[in-house]
């Protein structure tokens, strides 16, 4: 039953395709009236096809506009970052130069400020890139889009002109009447082709139909079985109960037993109308499943001979499509064949001798020119052949030279990965140079201090070494002067001079740095 279902949806699925296609046959017959038909159809379609080729070359040039206006604002936007990149990378360059003719601490900065703004420059330049690359890519592929659409422009266009001219000439065709036969066969091909999926249809409905009817019998004779069975059991049920009350003793045995029986009487009753039921449901179903297998035989007689009639109809359409070609063949500039037709139709009762062999000779010119174009024509092969295998040879030896530059190109890649590794390794060792040195001017800077702190000192001291004792016994006063490396100092101070020990105490000044001293000496 499910094969029939599913025989039954292509069936119906195929009546409709061929049904759509007999109306649009019959629809186009009624249009046709010759060649001319086809060749003003073709100029219309053409006509439509121009249109909405032009159509959409103005869409694309349209985009194009915005697409390149996108573009340029890209790629200024790149140009500019790259002058930016360019005019860092010589900034840095001058610095560096600088520096190394003159590595003073300023000039260091300088380099080091300058090779931050050209690594700064380059990030910014590599982002302008990946940014505007996707608009310049787009302007690209809308420029090429708007060629392509041009060309198809003008290709319906030129399409549609020579469709307009071919109306002139088909309406000089003499073969219009094959090319009618041709239309009413194929409509007479849809038409049969459509009574056919029909009967099809019908001879699969007329199946599932059957196999309805032959499965309503099954279970009406299932249900017929369960009923019967019902009835015996009942019968067999109210024996029992008239057994049970024939034998019952007492009263109350008595009425039980009448009630069991009437109980048993009524279900047998209905058993037996439940069966007669289920006889009567199985008869029904019976004479419609031989009503089904008739109409399945019936309708499969109709679908045979819909068949027969679509061959038919097949067998005429080819023929008329033959006689059609035959006749655009004769039809054909220049064609022996036709011209000899056109004269016998010119004077269907005269003598065609002549014209016969007119088109023999004919047709044997043809053959001594196609001859010679046959040798020629293999001649050209060969050459061809010969220059294909130089050509061969070239592009097997391109081949080697492009696997050779990817090569080459590949190891410059990997040295380049390299560069930019051992720059970015620059970068960081002299932003580390830079720190240090800085570290270092800090601490020359207070060295420096130290040192004027010193050469105080050592002038303070000079100064005091130069204070002498003051003369005779007793306490005095003493003072001194001292220079060394432009510092100059000044010291002061008390002397005693006993017969057994001297002392002096002394302070000096130099710069604002101060020094103290004292001393003392015996006599043993």
């Amino acid at each position: 039953m499910t094969t029939a279902k599913a025989a039954l949806v292509t069936s119906t699925t195929a009546e409709t395709a061929a049904t759509t296609a007999a109306a649009t046959a019959a629809t186009n017959k009624a249009a046709l009236t010759g060649p001319i038909v086809d060749a003003v159809y073709a100029a219309k379609d053409a006509g439509v096809a121009s249109t909405a080729a032009a159509t959409a070359a103005a869409t694309a040039a349209a985009s194009d506009v915005t697409a390149q206006a996108a573009a340029t604002t890209a790629k200024a936007a790149v140009a500019a970052a790259k002058a930016d990149q360019d005019a860092k990378q010589a900034t840095f360059t001058a610095a560096q130069t600088a520096y190394t003719a003159d590595p003073t601490a300023a000039k260091l900065t300088a380099q080091n400020a300058a090779a931050t703004a050209y690594v700064t420059a380059t990030t910014a330049y590599d982002k302008a890139v990946t940014d505007n690359q996707k608009a310049i890519d787009a302007g690209v592929a809308s420029a090429a889009a708007l060629k392509t659409a041009n060309t198809a422009a003008t290709a319906a266009a030129t399409a549609s002109t020579k469709a307009t001219a071919a109306i002139t000439t088909a309406a000089a065709d003499y073969n219009s009447r094959f090319k009618q036969d041709v239309a009413n066969e194929a409509l007479d091909l849809a038409t049969s082709t459509a009574a056919q999926a029909a009967a099809d249809t019908a001879a699969a409905k007329a199946v599932t139909t059957k196999a309805t009817a032959d499965a309503t019998v099954t279970t009406a004779k299932a249900t017929l079985v369960e009923k019967t069975a019902a009835q015996t059991a009942a019968a067999k049920t109210l024996t029992e109960a008239n057994a049970t009350l024939a034998a019952a003793v007492g009263a109350d045995a008595i009425t039980a037993a009448t009630a069991a029986v009437t109980a048993a009487t009524t279900a047998s009753t209905a058993a037996t109308l439940e069966a007669a039921t289920a006889q009567s449901a199985v008869a029904t179903a019976e004479a419609a499943a031989l009503v089904a297998a008739g109409n399945v035989t019936t309708t499969a007689a109709a679908a045979a001979a819909a068949k027969l009639v679509v061959t038919a109809d097949t067998t005429a359409l080819a023929a008329a499509e033959k006689a059609a070609a035959q006749a655009a063949e004769y039809a054909a500039t220049g064609n022996p064949a036709g011209t000899l037709l056109a004269a016998i139709q010119a004077d269907q009762g005269g003598e065609h001798g002549d014209d016969v062999v007119d088109a023999i000779s004919t047709n044997y010119g043809y053959t001594q020119t196609n001859a010679t174009a046959i040798a020629t024509n293999t001649a050209g092969v060969a050459a061809n052949v010969a220059t294909l295998e130089t050509h061969e040879g070239l592009v097997t030896t391109n081949i080697a030279n492009i696997a050779t530059n990817t090569a080459g190109i590949a190891a410059n890649v990997a040295r380049l990965d390299v560069h930019e590794g051992l720059v970015t390794q620059n970068i960081a060792d002299i932003a580390a140079n830079k720190s240090q040195i800085a570290s270092n001017q800090s601490q020359i800077a207070s060295l420096g201090a130290d040192v004027y702190s010193l050469r105080s000192g050592i002038a303070a001291t000079l100064a005091t070494a130069g204070m002498p004792m003051a003369p005779g016994k007793g306490w005095g006063m003493s003072v001194g002067v001292g220079s060394y490396e432009s510092e100059s100092a000044i010291a002061a101070g008390l002397t005693f001079a006993g017969e057994k020990v001297n002392f002096k105490f002394a302070a000096g000044n130099s710069g604002g740095e101060t020094t103290l001293s004292a001393g003392a000496a015996w006599n043993f």
